[in-house]
């Protein structure tokens, strides 16, 4: 009996315990479903949230496209295509923070105004011209009235004119025989003086193809004198550029000049060449022009640079008489 007492007691707190541990653990449970059922009706409104702003967002889209020209269920990329050919065509001027609808309507809008604020000018205009031309025509016709009259009293005088005109004629018929002989005498007059002149023009030939060949010969003489003596300079300096030693001469291809000349430079006030001071040399580098050639600075005295007006001269080149 004591035995079944004791079994029955520890049966008993047995079942007490498992009954509390169940209660625990049911409360816990309970209170893990109560959040979770919580958090899924949040995540529940937000996704309900995020639905209506999808929509509200996609609408707008679909709204943007249609005010744009375009159906709702045109992709981006053609969107986007379409956009970059219309730009290209309709706005070629604008800067890329400008290539949009908005600006390129208020610019074609602009525009569009302008064109009408001109044309109605020009139909202004147009109205002008046409009152203009009707005063015009108006007046024309009363001058052509006016001129009909004088051109009426014209012809008669014409005829008038005429008649005399045929009664001098006659008269001046009489006179053209003598007028015919004293041509012909005028006539021989010319001809004689004409084979006088042309054998005063051979003459005059000869003289000068003598004189050319004269002239010819002193330029070599010259020419000579010039390569011996190298008084005379060949040329001038027109311009320095200091920075870029470079300097450009009055001789081009006029004067026969190549490229690699040297000159030698000499002061502008220098009055034979011979006896002056060689300021420095250059070299041809570039024939520009007739008179104009490039060269660079090879050799030059510090404290007496080369400048414009400087004269140059070198005895190995003959330059072609300008």
């Amino acid at each position: 009996m004591s035995r079944n007492s004791q079994g029955l007691q520890a049966a008993l707190i047995v079942l007490m315990m498992l009954s509390v541990v169940l209660g625990v653990t049911t409360c816990v449970f309970f209170r893990q479903y109560h959040d979770a059922d919580r958090r899924a009706e949040t995540c529940a409104e937000e996704a309900t949230a995020l639905r209506v702003a999808l929509n509200t967002q996609q609408a707008e889209i679909c709204e943007l496209k249609r005010l744009i020209g375009f159906s709702a269920g045109t992709s981006l990329e053609t969107v986007q295509t379409q956009h970059a050919e219309d730009m290209d065509i309709y706005a070629a001027g604008f800067p890329e923070e400008n290539r949009f609808y908005r600006p390129l309507l208020v610019y074609l809008g602009n525009v569009a105004r302008e064109n009408g604020e001109e044309l109605a000018s020009a139909k202004q205009a147009i109205q002008d011209l046409k009152d203009r031309y009707e005063q015009l025509e108006d007046r024309k016709q009363r001058q052509v009235q006016r001129y009909a009259a004088t051109a009426l009293q014209a012809w008669e005088d014409l005829h008038n004119v005429e008649q005399a005109a045929r009664e001098a004629r006659d008269e001046m018929a009489k006179a053209s025989g003598e007028l015919i002989e004293q041509v012909r005498a005028i006539q021989s007059e010319a001809d004689a003086a004409d084979v006088d002149a042309q054998t005063r023009y051979q003459e005059l030939q000869s003289e000068y193809e003598e004189t050319v060949r004269r002239l010819e010969a002193l330029e070599e003489e010259l020419a000579v004198i010039r390569r011996v003596d190298f008084t005379v300079p060949d040329g001038r300096i027109c311009l320095v550029n200091y920075h870029l030693r470079t300097a450009w001469i009055d001789l081009g291809r006029a004067d026969s000049l190549e490229r690699h000349v040297n000159f030698n430079v000499y002061p502008a006030e220098a009055l034979r060449l011979n006896r002056s001071t060689k300021k420095g040399q250059i070299e041809v580098t570039k024939v520009l022009e007739d008179h104009l050639a490039e060269a660079r600075v090879i050799d030059e005295v510090i404290s007496d640079p080369i400048l414009r007006g400087d004269k140059i001269h070198t005895p190995l080149w003959n330059q072609r008489p300008r």
